[in-house]
């Protein structure tokens, strides 16, 4: 057994601080590369989209959002589609203004609306999870 010597022990802890280093220098090039994986403009996107799609808020109007703009679509396509008849054309401006009117007017309806479509979906995956 060798005897404790000023430069044994200075020897030690130089073995010790160096495997130190090389700890926390493996430490830092992992926390620069998830630094740099968060930086990419695309994960920034995707990030960012995720964080704004698991908010309730938006899980809870997303069919109030999207309905009047699949109402629209829809009677833009049947009504404006023929452009010989200015007839159809004038309904269809005069449907889509009132329907528009109403879901502005009424947003408890499209919400009530929302919840049962969102339920229809939630019972269908249920017996799914089961099996």
């Amino acid at each position: 057994m060798p005897i404790n010597t000023p430069y044994l022990d200075l020897k030690t802890a130089i073995i010790k601080l160096e495997a130190e280093k090389a700890t926390k220098e493996q430490l830092l090039r992992d926390q620069f590369k998830i630094t740099y994986d968060n930086i990419s403009p695309l994960n920034i996107i995707k990030n960012t989209f995720s964080s704004f799609a698991a908010s309730p808020e938006v899980r809870n109007s997303f069919f109030t959002i999207l309905l009047p703009l699949a109402t629209g679509l829809i009677s833009k396509k049947v009504f404006a589609g023929t452009r010989s008849q200015k007839l159809y054309i004038q309904a269809g401006v005069l449907i889509l203004d009132a329907l528009n009117r109403y879901v502005s007017n009424n947003p408890e309806a499209i919400n009530s609306i929302s919840h049962y479509i969102l339920n229809l979906f939630h019972k269908k995956k249920s017996p799914d999870k089961q099996a």
